[in-house]
């Protein structure tokens, strides 16, 4: 594939915090697509998340108070030198040209659920790879991310409901998306996370790549209190995914 095209057509890895998008990103990655030199501890690469944070930023929003965004006031680096800065590589390197001409390449950050508009203004052939997970359990793990230290901390999260009804906007979204006729290739966390073949097959599709997935068993699951439970069973996002 010539440089321009690979430079057109990122794989972008979206979904609900909590729901896998790390484990997809360090598949992903291991399979052959680039997902950045440099990236914190939950897999997204550095230079992406912060443009996203200051995509939010600048609409009013954040990850926990999220609005979808499509454009921006902001100058950031064109698309040659994002993709240069993704890699760390200098241009009159040789190895620099060898990725420059053939490498698949991505990013991975929860936020590209609400800024997906603007990123597919910037590369309208990106590939897209989303992930998701039974809201019960995306509630129940951020209320335990929120008791660790190093983590982000919010005291909205100390209620499971409010960390359901946080998924349900994610969700939601991903929906508007696909309303618009944007494709999308969904992968449910329970399916990759227990390597079952179906879902690696689709992955393998959808990456043009052999996948390298090393299972790490069952999937592991949050106990759900009687008020979580409640609230999940009325939930439009919870049925149509097939949660309940």
């Amino acid at each position: 594939m010539r440089f321009r095209d690979q430079l057109c057509r990122p794989f972008i890895i979206l979904g609900m915090h909590r729901s896998g998008s790390s484990m997809l990103s360090r598949i992903v990655n291991r399979s052959g697509v680039f997902m950045g030199l440099f990236q914190e501890h939950n897999a997204e690469a550095l230079r992406f998340l912060k443009i996203n944070q200051m995509l939010l930023k600048e609409h009013g929003a954040s990850w926990i108070d999220p609005l979808p965004v499509e454009e921006s006031g902001q100058n950031f680096p064109d698309d040659l030198n994002l993709y240069r800065e993704h890699f760390k590589l200098g241009i009159e390197s040789a190895l620099y040209r060898r990725w420059l001409h053939n490498h698949p390449w991505g990013w991975k950050d929860p936020r590209n659920t609400f800024t997906l508009g603007y990123w597919l203004r910037r590369f309208p052939k990106a590939q897209l790879l989303h992930i998701h997970r039974d809201g019960r359990q995306v509630a129940m793990s951020l209320l335990r991310r929120n008791e660790r230290s190093g983590e982000v901390h919010d005291p909205r999260l100390k209620d499971p409901v409010f960390g359901l009804s946080l998924w349900e906007r994610y969700m939601e979204q991903m929906e508007i998306w696909r309303g618009k006729g944007i494709q999308l290739v969904d992968l449910e966390y329970v399916d990759l996370s227990e390597a079952r073949s179906d879902a690696v097959k689709k992955l393998q599709r959808a990456i043009g790549e052999p996948v390298r997935i090393d299972p790490t068993g069952p999937a592991s699951f949050h106990e759900i209190p009687a008020e979580l439970e409640k609230a999940a069973l009325k939930s439009p996002m919870m049925k149509k995914y097939g949660y309940l």
